[in-house]
């Protein structure tokens, strides 16, 4: 597909998240921990949420802010009767996995009401706190010098599926805005993640050459007894995961410029044994089931994503806000929906 300035792309980074509550109060004060605000509210009756998402059920959604971000939102879904589950607490490893990352100034606060939900019988998933370093453990001097790296947490509840990220002892100052004022001091969405297995790596390609965005790094991870990524993964000795991360277009590897609105995926090789709840992580169920991009050329867009490799592609319809839309799988089998910006 040759490309030019007027070629449907992306616009920013990743939009939305999708998170299907069965009560809509206890998910904003939820979220309301973590920065987010109130935003426009909409509907669907069970037909144009047919056109839309392919259920047929009623809809209600609310829009949740995170200060004044044009990314990173947070879309809560209000079924009239969820079909299932969804993904629940599962842990990271399966195909249809979707999680979501965000920056924090306060881990340990974090890791505190953590445990105290686990103490009330909560079932949840987590990975506690651990330390990445960017020096090597032999060239390390502690007590004596800075150890820059990054200190990562995962937590997977029934309706929110989150990795935290805590900067130390360096920054990207576009990728993310911390509210200070939340009680975790935490950012919008900086990544949203999903996981494939495909070593052909063609379903990757959809990103960077349909949907414009931009491929900035790709990266392999092999087994290492008891570090922390290795746990959110479940590797087995011998095995390897590859991260690509696709980025707002006007990203670039320069740190100033990394911008967040990034996805980020993790392939793992063929042959592992992986569970596929790709059926539980779509509209209609309870969850993060969907991902929102913003296009500057919806029908477009809608044409390019049908060439491209995309599959259930749906009409151009009005959302629940009123806004021009399309919904679609991409190669790798994950929900999307596409609306004008």
């Amino acid at each position: 597909m040759s490309e030019s300035s007027s070629t449907p792309r992306i616009v920013g980074g990743l939009y939305e998240a999708f998170h299907a509550v069965p009560d809509p109060v206890a998910a904003i004060r939820y979220w309301q921990s973590f920065g987010y605000r109130v935003g426009p509210e909409g509907r669907l009756d069970a037909a144009d949420a047919k056109k839309l998402y392919g259920v047929n059920l009623g809809l209600r959604s609310i829009r949740l802010h995170h200060q004044q971000a044009d990314h990173g939102l947070v879309r809560l879904m209000i079924w009239d009767g969820a079909v299932g589950e969804g993904l629940g607490a599962r842990p990271i490893r399966g195909l249809g996995t979707r999680w979501t990352g965000q920056k924090t100034l306060n881990m340990a606060r974090l890791n505190d009401h953590t445990e105290a939900a686990q103490a009330t019988g909560e079932d949840m998933w987590v990975v506690p706190p651990f330390f990445v370093g960017f020096t090597p453990p032999a060239a390390r001097a502690p007590f004596a010098e800075a150890l820059p790296g990054v200190r990562e947490m995962v937590v997977l509840r029934a309706h929110s599926r989150q990795v935290f990220i805590e900067f130390v002892g360096w920054e990207l100052p576009q990728y993310g805005r911390i509210n200070p004022h939340c009680l975790f001091q935490t950012s919008q969405f900086t990544h949203q993640c999903l996981m494939v297995q495909d070593d052909s790596k063609k379903s990757l390609a959809f990103y960077d050459d349909v949907l414009g965005m931009v491929r900035l790094n790709d990266s392999t991870t092999t087994f290492t007894p008891d570090i922390g990524p290795n746990r959110i993964f479940d590797l087995a000795d011998g095995e390897a995961f590859h991260a690509t991360d696709f980025d707002d277009p006007r990203s670039t590897n320069v740190p100033a410029e990394r911008r967040s609105g990034r996805l980020k995926i993790i392939r793992l090789e063929e042959g592992r044994p992986v569970a596929d709840w790709r059926d539980v992580s779509r509209p209609g169920h309870l969850g993060y089931t969907g991902n929102t991009i913003r296009v500057n050329d919806i029908d477009g867009m809608r044409d390019r994503v049908k060439v491209g490799g995309g599959s259930a592609v749906t009409a151009v319809v009005a959302d629940e806000f009123g806004r021009r839309a399309f919904s679609f799988d991409s190669p790798d089998g994950y929900f999307w929906t596409a609306i004008e910006a």
